[in-house]
């Protein structure tokens, strides 16, 4: 008796044991299949909020563009006439409220909305915006200071003769953009939403206190990868972090949404 006493025991705790393990792994699998679903979710929306950036930015530029279909732009240095139509533009816009330039091809100022508070035409952020030009594509500037003032420049080509002849730079103030306002809607409490140039440094954030300071290293290290989408796991002041990085937004900058792994 003593025997099959002991038997049914042994054979209860094996029982307790499995049903433990059962539970467990079963546990894990519902929390593996919830994480799924929350990235799932994660970068749908993430890639959409990048869609739909990347359209905020080339309105922008739809705007630069009609203005030089319907002003016939001399060009020559100092005109008046050139100013008075890029005062126009400045006044009507809600993007480029901050200044308009006009510049040869090589980047010597022609005629400018304002006389102070623009970059120096030295400033390594105009060198993408540059690139792209040069490369057939609407320019889009790294984030810029100028009297302390965060600026991002967009330009296209003015084009005589089917050959670019000039360009047509718009400055926009980031704190007040478009593109800024919208990604305040965006806060929620269990992210940071960012967008930032190729260098990392962020041009509108739902995080205000961070407009124009530069993103971790660890997801600065990641912002020229290959793919259209990654997810970036680091740990930043010991703690660990997830960030959803879509790139290929107009002129390199990326969209980022950052939170904590908890």
């Amino acid at each position: 008796m003593r025997l099959r006493n002991w038997l049914a025991v042994i054979v209860s705790v094996l029982l307790l044991a499995a049903a433990g393990t059962i539970g467990i792994l079963v546990n894990r699998s519902a929390v593996e299949a919830a994480d799924t679903v929350h990235r799932a979710d994660s970068k749908a929306l993430s890639v959409n909020n990048g869609l739909l950036i990347g359209q905020l930015q080339m309105l922008a530029v739809a705007e630069l563009g009609d203005f030089v279909t319907d002003h016939a732009l001399s060009l020559e240095k100092g005109s008046q006439a050139d100013w008075r139509d890029l005062a126009g533009l400045v006044s009507k816009s809600n993007t480029f409220q901050y200044g308009a330039l006009l510049t040869d091809l090589g980047g010597t100022l022609l005629n400018a909305t304002r006389t102070s508070g623009l970059p120096a035409m030295t400033d390594p952020g105009w060198a993408p915006m540059r690139e792209l030009l040069a490369a057939g594509k609407p320019g889009f500037s790294s984030v810029m200071t100028a009297d302390q003032t965060q600026l991002q420049a967009i330009a296209i080509p003015i084009v005589r003769d089917g050959k670019p002849a000039g360009v047509l730079i718009g400055l926009n103030q980031i704190a007040s953009t478009s593109l800024q306002k919208y990604i305040e809607t965006l806060q929620d409490g269990t992210h940071i939403t960012l967008v930032v140039d190729s260098t990392g440094r962020i041009g509108a954030t739902n995080a205000t206190e961070r407009m124009g300071t530069k993103v971790d290293p660890a997801i600065q290290a990641v912002l020229a990868g290959e793919d259209s989408f990654q997810f970036l796991e680091y740990t930043a002041d010991d703690t660990p972090m997830i960030t959803t990085v879509v790139r290929g937004l107009p002129g390199g900058w990326v969209y980022l949404r950052v939170q904590t792994m908890s």
